[in-house]
């Protein structure tokens, strides 16, 4: 569903999210139409997605169910000592005990930023409390198979606390380093660390590149202000395309000889991809109930140029491209229809930049506000 909502494949991505709350949020559906329950990561990422979708399309009524078992959702948990609650066998790495799984808190955290913001604050104070590691990293839960958590984290799962918690700069930054000389590879970021002793590159998740693990990577980055390091996760993404099925990403690969581990397509591999290129390569993200277009298009240094075509705003599709000439990012914001009415648009560029004028209109710094036209044109100098 986050796929879909960020290709503006809205029906899709709602008949996608209406069937798994009709059914009661189940873990998984067979095509047999048999459901299992209770995997930890389910409640939260139903809410996510339905967040997002909620947001991109301005569905009032989808927001008011959602609200109504969100609510529900809540009221069911269990918290203690501000972590939340589940069993140690059922998160996505269910070959292992992980008690308190990190990637847990960061869900429950950034939903409790707008359903609960005093629960948000106290899981974040938690978070960097309990699982903030001596070495700068965080732990990966609170034991893992009987292994004190506070011990050096081995495995990529604290990217999920930098993709969607709130950690300080410095210990954003420290952690996004750990990731990339640690898990990164050839073929995208390991379950586990190479340097520890137990890492094995077939190992289903202890040590196998996961296109999962490499697209929440990619958010990471792209969410720590780090485009080089997110558009390197996207390519490693790309490059396997049709590699192993026509079309699709697969599931999991050896993380040293890309060789195939599970299967050859995967959803929340291609679905990740989508979101991470267009709302954080291309940083389109319009929130529909505001009627407000943030736009913070990240050009990879090795581009001279990218373009996006068709992406919807206010249901009318534009093109965005953009380029690099004369020491300027020139962009150019094009509707394809009649333009929808009184949208703002917020425009944030790198810290680099120093001017930009949009639509005629100077201003100092990185980000500029205006409001949008059939034809944007927008210049964006860098310092000096």
């Amino acid at each position: 569903a986050l796929g879909y909502t960020s290709i503006d494949e809205l029906s899709k991505s709602k008949t996608i999210l209406n069937t798994f709350r009709r059914k009661g949020l189940p873990s998984k559906i067979e095509t047999d139409g048999k459901m299992e329950f209770g995997f930890a990561d389910s409640h939260p990422l139903f809410v996510l997605a339905s967040m997002h979708y909620a947001e991109r399309s301005g569905d009032f009524l989808f927001k008011k169910n959602l609200d109504f078992v969100t609510k529900q959702l809540i009221r069911e948990m269990e918290i203690e000592n501000w972590m939340v609650s589940h069993d140690p066998a059922f998160t996505w790495m269910d070959t292992l005990k992980r008690h308190n799984a990190i990637e847990i808190q960061a869900f429950w955290s950034k939903i409790f930023k707008t359903y609960r913001p005093k629960a948000f604050r106290e899981i974040e104070n938690a978070i960097n409390a309990e699982y903030r590691l001596a070495d700068g990293y965080y732990a990966d839960c609170m034991f893992l198979n009987g292994i004190d958590g506070k011990k050096p984290s081995c495995t990529s799962n604290p990217a999920f606390y930098l993709a969607f918690g709130e950690p300080e700069k410095l210990k954003r930054q420290i952690a996004l380093d750990r990731l990339k000389t640690d898990f990164e590879g050839p073929y995208g970021i390991s379950t586990w660390s190479k340097n520890d002793e137990r890492y094995d590159p077939a190992g289903y998740h202890t040590g196998s590149v996961w296109e999962f693990m490499t697209g929440i990577t990619a958010l990471a980055a792209f969410r720590s202000n780090d485009a080089e390091f997110g558009f390197s996760c996207l390519k490693k993404l790309a490059s396997s395309v049709s590699k192993y099925t026509l079309g699709a990403m697969p599931e999991n690969v050896n993380a040293e000889t890309g060789e195939l581990l599970g299967c050859g397509m995967q959803a929340w591999s291609m679905s990740l991809f989508l979101y991470n290129v267009v709302e954080h390569l291309f940083g389109i993200k319009y929130h529909a109930p505001e009627k407000t277009l943030f736009l913070s298009p990240a050009m990879p240094a090795e581009w001279d140029r990218m373009k996006i075509v068709g992406k919807k705003i206010g249901g009318v599709p534009f093109t965005l491209a953009a380029s690099k000439e004369d020491g300027k990012i020139r962009i150019l914001l094009k509707a394809h229809a009649k333009p929808p009415r009184r949208i703002k648009c917020i425009l944030t560029m790198p810290a680099s930049i120093k001017m930009i004028s949009a639509n005629g209109k100077k201003t100092a710094g990185n980000t500029a506000q205006f409001g949008l036209k059939a034809s944007n044109e927008i210049i964006c100098s860098f310092e000096g």
